[in-house]
């Protein structure tokens, strides 16, 4: 996984659509999916808190 400015992180399935961060304990993100199995979302989960990032819809 890569986000801007940040180096890249490599993921290490853990069931599902639930992947930890390598070497980087406390740290995991959990890929929400719709009906057909697209991703519309991912939630991130880290020592300080829990976040969404939601899909952006290309107009």
């Amino acid at each position: 996984m890569s986000l801007a400015s940040q180096q890249e992180i490599e993921l290490v399935r853990y069931q599902g659509t639930e992947f930890y961060f390598k070497d980087l304990p406390g740290y995991s993100i959990n890929f929400t999916t719709d009906n057909a199995g697209v991703v519309t979302q991912a939630v991130i989960t880290q020592p300080n808190g829990v976040f969404t990032a939601n899909k952006k819809v290309s107009t």
